[in-house]
């Protein structure tokens, strides 16, 4: 019986927030906006507000729903970053496996080298690069690891 309530319940906070999220996902893509991952919710709001409509269709959703919304995208930014960042460490990897480069090397030979062997590599930022970097090098000098050794 709880169970029951506790489906009932869920259904009907999705179908209040179904509708909202569309309207937010719509604006935001007809307008072209970039989320980022460190934004919170008052910089997603005064973002959303300059975009032609933001205004309007801030007042037809929830706020409840559009906090979950927004904790929703940066959720799943950092989820592909992460993502992105793992693949672009393998390549790395890769590259030190081809002798390309050891942890003594500077960063920039290792960017070189890192961004002919991953594709990954190459779409990152250069702060993002130098965090892999640092990773693999940290997992060189504190395991013993082999320079194309898995996580």
């Amino acid at each position: 019986m709880p169970e029951d309530v506790f489906e009932d319940e869920m259904e009907e906070l999705y179908k209040t927030y179904e509708p909202d999220r569309r309207l937010l996902k719509g604006k935001i893509k007809s307008a072209s906006l970039r989320i980022s991952a460190d934004w919170d919710m008052d910089k997603f709001v005064k973002m959303f507000k300059k975009i032609d409509g933001g205004d309007e269709v801030l007042e037809k959703v929830n706020p409840k729903n559009l906090q979950v919304f927004v904790e929703e995208q940066i959720e799943d930014i950092l989820r592909k970053q992460r993502k992105l960042e793992k693949r672009a460490l393998e390549g790395v990897k890769r590259a030190a496996r081809h002798g390309d480069f050891t942890a003594d090397d500077t960063d920039e030979k290792i960017i070189k080298a890192s961004e002919d062997e991953s594709d990954s590599f190459k779409s990152l930022e250069d702060d993002v690069k130098s965090r892999v970097i640092a990773k693999w090098r940290d997992q060189q000098q504190s395991g013993g690891e082999d320079q194309g050794a898995d996580t």
